[in-house]
C-alpha cells in the first residue's frame, strides 16, 4: 500500500499531538473559569490581590473586617435588580480609579432636606435618621427645615391615583440649594417617585456630580394592620435607613454592588429591598473607609448600640460580633 500521509492534514497525521494539545487548553480554561468563579465568590473577581492590598490602608491591612461571615451572591431570581440591570462589577482599584467627590475640611458635612409634610405614623423620625447617618457614615449629618413642594418646579403624574415627582426635576432642585459646606445633600419626601419614562417607580435616585439625591417614604409603610405597632415603625425606620444609606453611598461613588449581599445591592422591588442588610460588604465597606477615614471598630460598636436603641435586633446582633471578632491590635 502506498503511504499517503504526506498528502493527509497536518491534525490527521498528528492526532495524538491535537489531542493532547487540546486536553491542556481544555485543562487550562477549566482551571481559569475555577479562579474565575473562586476570585468572584471571595468579592475579589477579577482584582489582583496582591495590588489590591498594597492600596489597602494599615487598618485595612491588619485584618479589622473578618470577611468570611460575609455572604457572596447567588444567582439572582428572574425579576431582581441583577437579573434586569447588567451591571460592571466595582473593584476597589476600580473606585480609586473613579472620578468622584472628595471630602475634605470644607465640605464634610451630610443635609438631609425634607420636602413637604411627613405622616409621623408612616415615616420615620428626622433626628433618628441623621444619627444614624453620623454613625454610618463618620460625618456631621444636619437637618434642614422643610422646603414646600409648591415653590419647587416639579414635573408630576398620577399613577394608581397617587401623585408622582419626576426625580431629576428634584434634583435639579436640590442642587440650586446645595450648602458650602455640604458633602451632599439628600431630599426627603412621601410623594411616590419616577426617574423618567419605561419606569412605574424609583425608591430613590443619586446624582454624583450634583452631590445630590432624593428619596419617598412612600412604599415604606406596611400599614396599621402590622402589630405590634413598634414592629412597623421599626420597619419603616429600617427601610428607611436602607435607602438613605445606599442613595449616599452612590454619592461616594460607590456602584452597585455584585460581590456579597450588600446595602448596596440593587433593588428593582420593596420585597428584594427587605430582602437585603443594611451593612456594607468588605469590598464597599474598604472605599468609604478610604473615603471618610473613620474607626471601623468603632464604627461597628456604634451601630450595635445604635440599632439594639430602635429594636433592630438582627442587626444589632451582625455588628457586635464583627466588633468582638475584630478587636483593634495594640502595641
Amino acid at each position: 500500500m502506498d503511504d499517503t500521509s504526506d498528502f493527509l492534514p497536518w491534525w490527521v497525521r498528528h492526532q495524538r499531538l491535537v489531542l493532547a494539545a487540546s486536553a491542556v487548553v481544555l485543562v487550562a480554561a477549566v482551571s481559569a473559569w475555577f479562579v474565575a468563579e473562586t476570585q468572584l465568590a471571595a468579592g475579589v473577581e477579577r482584582c489582583d490581590p496582591e495590588a489590591e492590598a498594597e492600596l489597602g490602608s494599615d487598618d485595612w491591612a491588619s485584618g479589622v473586617v473578618d470577611v468570611a461571615a460575609f455572604t457572596p451572591l447567588d444567582e439572582p431570581g428572574g425579576g431582581d435588580w441583577r437579573a434586569i440591570h447588567k451591571e460592571p462589577r466595582q473593584c476597589f482599584s476600580d473606585w480609586l480609579d473613579r472620578k468622584r467627590q472628595d471630602v475634605t475640611q470644607e465640605r464634610r458635612t451630610l443635609y438631609l432636606q425634607p420636602i413637604g409634610s411627613f405622616d409621623a405614623e408612616a415615616s420615620p423620625d428626622m433626628e433618628t435618621l441623621a444619627e444614624f447617618g453620623r454613625i454610618y457614615f463618620g460625618l456631621p449629618v444636619k437637618v434642614m427645615e422643610p422646603l414646600d413642594p409648591a415653590s419647587l418646579e416639579l414635573s408630576k403624574r398620577q399613577l394608581g391615583g397617587e401623585e408622582q415627582w419626576l426625580t431629576t426635576d428634584v434634583l435639579d432642585e436640590l442642587e440650586t440649594r446645595l450648602p458650602n459646606d455640604a458633602y451632599a445633600m439628600l431630599g426627603l419626601t412621601m410623594t411616590d417617585l419616577w426617574p423618567g419614562d419605561g419606569w412605574n417607580f424609583v425608591f430613590g435616585q443619586a446624582r454624583l456630580s450634583g452631590r445630590v439625591g432624593i428619596y419617598s417614604f412612600a412604599r415604606y409603610d406596611p400599614g396599621p394592620g402590622v402589630r405590634p405597632a413598634d414592629d412597623r415603625r421599626r420597619m419603616i425606620l429600617l427601610r428607611s435607613m436602607k435607602v438613605m444609606s445606599h442613595e449616599t453611598g452612590h454619592m461616594f461613588g460607590i456602584t452597585h454592588c455584585l460581590h456579597y449581599e450588600c446595602n448596596m445591592n440593587g433593588s428593582n422591588s420593596l420585597y428584594e429591598t427587605d430582602s437585603q442588610p443594611i451593612h456594607l460588604c468588605p469590598v464597599d465597606l474598604r472605599k468609604l473607609h478610604h473615603a471618610v477615614s473613620f474607626d471601623i471598630h468603632r464604627r461597628y460598636l456604634a451601630l450595635a448600640e445604635f440599632y439594639a436603641e430602635q429594636g433592630l435586633v438582627e442587626q444589632a446582633e451582625f455588628v457586635r460580633l464583627r466588633a468582638s471578632t475584630n478587636q483593634p491590635k495594640t502595641d
